[in-house]
């Protein structure tokens, strides 16, 4: 049996559309567990528009309650995108 794996976003802005939406597209089975954006109506519209079950302002938040994600994609503006990583680095 193959593995399930459960993905994040992190920037839920114009960009993340093109994301969230190619998942049937990726090869392997996955699932959106959570997505993350400082904008709070965002991170809540991009949750119920994919059907993605949580949904957070903080992206510390949403990987210390989401320890099992396997992948985390990083959809913050490209001048973000170092920050974020090296930020999000110590959880994998």
């Amino acid at each position: 049996m193959q593995k399930k794996f459960k993905l994040g976003l992190v920037g839920c802005g114009r960009v993340s559309p093109n994301h969230l939406g190619a998942l049937g597209n990726v090869g392997f089975e996955a699932q959106w567990a959570a997505v993350c954006d400082i904008n709070p109506a965002a991170a809540q519209a991009a949750a119920a528009k994919y059907n993605v079950p949580a949904h957070y302002t903080d992206f510390h938040a949403m990987m210390k309650a989401h320890p099992e994600l396997d992948i985390v994609v990083v959809a913050t503006p490209s001048g973000c995108h170092a920050e974020h990583a090296i930020a999000l680095a110590p959880y994998g």
